[in-house]
């Protein structure tokens, strides 16, 4: 018998963006995307890179 999840768990989506604001995409190329973004604590313009992880791989290597 499963015990439900928890109310309060907190995405990794979540926290993003609770720090960043995604903007329009710059470019893309083989491992994704390159959007505009704003870092929330300060306003600052920031560049958001989004790498596409397939379901096998285990680890991203950045």
């Amino acid at each position: 018998n499963l015990c439900p999840l928890p109310e309060n768990i907190i995405t990794p989506w979540e926290v993003f963006e609770s720090l960043y604001t995604p903007g329009e995409m710059l470019g893309e190329g083989g491992f994704g995307t390159v959007r505009a973004g704003i870092r929330n604590a300060d306003g600052k313009q920031v560049a958001l890179k989004y790498v596409e992880k397939k379901p096998e791989d285990k680890f991203i290597t950045i």
